[in-house]
C-alpha cells in the first residue's frame, strides 16, 4: 500500500480538517515506531534506516504489508481523534489500532528470526 493510498482511505472514511502532511507526518512516526520496535529487533538481510516521508514521497510503498495497512488508518484516527480530544472515539480508535498492531507484530516475529544472543557455556 502506498502513502496515497492510505491518505485517500482516511479522507474518505473520516472526513476531517487535517491536511496530508500532517497525516504523512503521524505515519511517519508510526513507521518509525515499527522500524524500531519490530524490524530491528530481528535479523535483517538489509538494514532498515527510515528517515521519515514528505508530501513528495506519496506514491512510496509503505513497509506494512497490504494484510495489516489498516494499522496506519487506526493510527491516523486515532491521532485526529485526540487531536479533536474526542476520548471516547480515541480509546475506540486506539483500540482497533492496538490490536492491528499487535495481529502484524505477531506475524513479522512468527515470519522472521529474531537477533539473538550468543551464550558461551564454558
Amino acid at each position: 500500500m502506498t502513502l496515497n493510498e492510505v491518505l485517500t482511505e482516511v479522507n474518505e472514511l473520516k472526513p476531517n480538517v487535517y491536511d496530508d502532511e500532517m497525516k504523512i507526518r503521524w505515519i511517519s512516526i508510526l513507521e518509525g515506531k515499527i522500524v524500531d520496535e519490530i524490524f530491528k529487533t530481528h535479523v535483517l538481510k538489509d538494514k532498515i534506516e527510515f528517515i521519515g516521508y514528505t508530501i513528495a514521497d506519496l506514491e512510496k510503498e509503505l513497509l506494512v504489508p497490504d494484510t495489516y495497512a489498516d494499522v496506519y488508518k487506526y493510527y491516523v484516527f486515532a491521532m485526529m481523534d485526540a487531536a479533536n480530544q474526542e476520548a471516547a472515539r480515541y480509546a475506540s480508535s486506539m483500540a482497533l489500532f492496538n490490536a492491528t498492531y499487535k495481529d502484524f507484530a505477531s506475524f513479522y516475529n512468527r515470519n522472521h528470526r529474531p537477533i539473538g544472543y550468543q551464550i558461551s557455556l564454558f
